[in-house]
């Protein structure tokens, strides 16, 4: 069996240098010794030579694997066996995690749906451009971005927020709206129930304030969508994805389909990060309208 051989006055004390032995998985791996590679072996390496009474450096690595390093020191003429090492692979997940807001959106991937809902974790993707679609019956409308993944990346999406879209969407959105006054009453009254104690007068009191809630809850709700009424819609695109900033503010990853903003002019700056892509513009919003822009970053 091959092995490395150190000479030189200034590497060995006296006429007893030491040996080391080193198992290795992969058994192919590269192994260093005080800067000098092992030439010629293969698991389980031999090396020797070694200067006793003084530290040793020895590297284990390969390509795909996480390096090893370790220091040892030797007796004179001792033969040594080193601690087996393994190499972990590097890893190998690429892919993206995202979570929706509702829950429970089916999850497509280029144009193909995979067997998982949101909130969910993919990491067995290619390296480059994807397409990322969320779906969520015909109460919502479907979300889309892009993506641009390098091997052994996981990127962290934002929270993709699903407009309601449809009859059904818009019914429960109204239905909630409208019924947070009444919960808020039905909460205040079951509270009053539970102090059997209190007086009479004391439970009229709590009735008038669950009342006084309901409508203050009630007007400013009606007083929400009375300004809401008086705002334009942005709707933004772009190819690949990109973080959209409006007026400075970081609204979310493209695409976003109902960005709320009162008339006027704004200013609009989009970023893919991963990519270095930015563009600026700005876009003109009216009342009660929605304006459609879809960017070509490239």
């Amino acid at each position: 069996m091959l092995g490395l051989a150190y000479g030189g006055k200034d590497l060995i004390r006296g006429d007893d240098p030491a040996t080391i032995t080193l198992v290795t998985s992969p058994a192919d791996a590269e192994v260093v010794v005080d800067g000098r590679p092992l030439t010629g072996q293969t698991s389980p390496f031999t090396v020797q030579g070694l200067a006793p009474e003084v530290a040793h450096q020895v590297e284990i690595r390969k390509d795909g694997y996480e390096p090893n390093h370790m220091t040892f020191s030797l007796l004179s003429g001792e033969v040594k066996a080193l601690e087996s090492i393994e190499l972990k692979p590097l890893s190998s997940e690429t892919g993206f995690a995202l979570t929706s807001d509702p829950s429970g959106a089916s999850v497509f991937v280029d144009g193909k749906k995979l067997d998982v809902k949101t909130p969910t974790r993919i990491t067995d993707l290619e390296p480059g451009l994807h397409t990322i679609r969320l779906e969520h019956g015909d109460g919502y409308q479907p979300w889309q971005t892009q993506i641009a993944l390098a091997s052994g990346q996981v990127i962290e999406l934002p929270t993709a927020g699903l407009t309601p879209g449809g009859e059904t969407g818009k019914r429960a959105v109204a239905a909630k709206r409208d019924d947070e006054p009444k919960k808020i009453a039905r909460r205040d009254k079951r509270r009053s129930r539970r102090s059997s104690g209190a007086s009479s007068s004391t439970r009229k009191r709590a009735s008038k304030s669950s009342k006084k809630v309901a409508r203050a809850s009630s007007s400013r709700s009606s007083s929400a969508r009375s300004t809401s009424g008086g705002q334009g819609t942005l709707r933004i695109n772009s190819r690949p994805w990109s973080q959209v900033y409006v007026d400075g503010r970081l609204i979310g990853n493209t695409p976003q389909l109902n960005i709320k903003l009162s008339p006027g002019r704004h200013k609009v700056k989009l970023v893919n990060p991963d990519m270095g892509m930015t563009k600026r513009f700005r876009v003109k919003v009216q009342a009660g309208k929605a304006t459609t822009k879809i960017v070509d970053l490239m």
